[in-house]
């Protein structure tokens, strides 16, 4: 399960952090990554106004949406800690976005927001399925003379 996770977080970086996903998507190209340290923050980090007739708009606001849900999932099947596996997937969902002007991407206020949705979607249906799916807990049995048991026959 480990590389399964390991494989899809180095997965969702690439794609996240790709030159142009257009080109990785449509054209068949490989992924290219071109760093700039000189990156202009108030022009860069944007809101991002919604444009739903664009498909590769669509298509990438879907895609933040499987890749950090599977991600998110995968980390909580992989990790012992829940903690540990929400804090990475929290940690990943903001960094990339923050990350993605240095690569010549716009990061957008919206796609961080759809990275955390579906990381917290993630994390609340997986500890709804571990609630449905745990054992009904047995009733407690106390020893005769035990505090309880006698509240228990009082009460």
């Amino acid at each position: 399960m480990y590389t399964l996770c390991f494989s899809w977080i180095l997965f969702t970086i690439a794609f996240n952090l790709t030159n142009k996903i257009s080109d990785v998507l449509l054209r068949g190209k490989g992924f290219s990554f071109h760093f700039d340290p000189h990156t202009n923050w108030r022009a860069e980090f944007s809101v991002y106004v919604f444009n739903l007739s664009d498909h590769l708009f669509l298509l990438s606001k879907i895609g933040h949406l499987f890749a950090f849900f599977i991600m998110t999932l995968l980390l909580l099947m992989s990790f012992r800690s829940q903690r540990m596996a929400l804090a990475i997937a929290l940690f990943l969902s903001i960094i990339l976005e923050v990350l993605q002007p240095f690569f010549g991407r716009n990061g957008l206020i919206m796609d961080m927001v759809i990275n955390l949705t579906a990381v917290y979607t993630a994390f609340f249906l997986y500890k709804g399925a571990e609630w449905l799916l745990s054992s009904p807990k047995e009733e407690t049995s106390y020893p005769e003379n035990s505090r309880m048991a006698r509240r228990r026959r009082l009460g």
